[in-house]
């Protein structure tokens, strides 16, 4: 499945790596700032939305935040975390058939280059 759009926080780095990550996966809509995503910010606002998406999306955003999301996505109250205690990631989200998100991969911290880019 083809990417729609790959939305992201404010900050440079978020926005840097998603405008990669958009010319390389051709994502349809191309990237897309969105509030919400930031480290600190709830997840509420955020898994409400997107219990309302229809299309596929790429994320672009910041721990803790993601972990916070991606557990709540699945109904858990722990956090998914990790390993690294560098700060950002990237987590790919699909629908299924039944419209239920599904996690399709994650570049956690580790694999995003200091520049703000993909490590190659």
């Amino acid at each position: 499945m083809r990417i729609g759009r790959v939305e992201h926080s404010d900050k440079l780095r978020a926005r840097q790596t998603a405008e990669i990550l958009a010319v390389r996966l051709r994502a349809a809509e191309g990237r897309v700032q969105v509030t919400g995503l930031a480290p600190n910010d709830g997840v509420e606002p955020t898994r409400v939305r997107l219990t309302e998406e229809s299309g596929s999306l790429m994320l672009v955003g910041h721990l803790p935040h993601l972990g916070r999301l991606v557990s709540a996505g699945w109904g858990s109250t722990r956090t998914v975390r990790w390993s690294s205690s560098r700060r950002g990631g990237v987590v790919r989200l699909d629908r299924d058939a039944a419209r239920t998100w599904v996690v399709r991969w994650v570049l956690p911290p580790d694999l995003v280059a200091p520049s703000g880019g993909v490590a190659d």
